[in-house]
């Protein structure tokens, strides 16, 4: 399992959104814990940001990234679509 490290900018956004919208993001977030590279997400590798990627959760992006040397999932930001990119 990787151990996952959150920018601010995420405790911020979390502030600004549903519990159930939190509840949500952070439930996808532990299971990509546990295989960063799994298929079953709607993940992509992002092509400006080298080692980045991003999972979509419904309107809202997830950016991370993943250091499989230490074993760490740090996640960038989360925000809606309009405004992550």
């Amino acid at each position: 399992m990787y151990e996952v490290y959150y920018h601010e900018r995420v405790d911020k956004f979390f502030t600004k959104i549903t519990n159930r919208e939190v509840v949500r993001i952070l439930r996808k977030i532990e299971v990509l814990a546990q295989d960063p590279f799994q298929k079953t997400f709607d993940v992509k590798k992002m092509k400006s940001l080298d080692k980045s990627y991003r999972l979509r959760v419904g309107t809202m992006r997830i950016i991370y990234q993943i250091e499989t040397k230490k074993q760490t999932l740090f996640i960038v930001d989360v925000d809606f679509r309009g405004n992550i990119y």
